[in-house]
């Protein structure tokens, strides 16, 4: 049997990298503590989902695109 390819997330993926560089924006910026929390709160999400995706496109073993939760319903 054949498997078929893997369905890409790809909203989940935008939603990811969305999340990953506005965390890195707000993480990087000269504010006070508060808004260093609110990115440091936006940027582990984004950039966890973001590794998950990109060792699934390499194929390594134990990641798939389906740890990522898929916003299609």
């Amino acid at each position: 049997f054949k498997r078929s390819p893997p369905k890409v997330p790809y909203k989940a993926i935008a939603l990811a990298t969305f999340l990953f560089l506005i965390g890195s924006l707000l993480i990087h910026s000269d504010r006070t503590v508060p808004v260093l929390i609110i990115g440091i709160l936006v940027f582990l999400p984004g950039f966890y989902h973001l590794r998950i995706a990109y060792y699934a496109s390499k194929g390594y073993r134990g990641y798939s695109y389906d740890d990522i939760p898929d916003f299609d319903d």
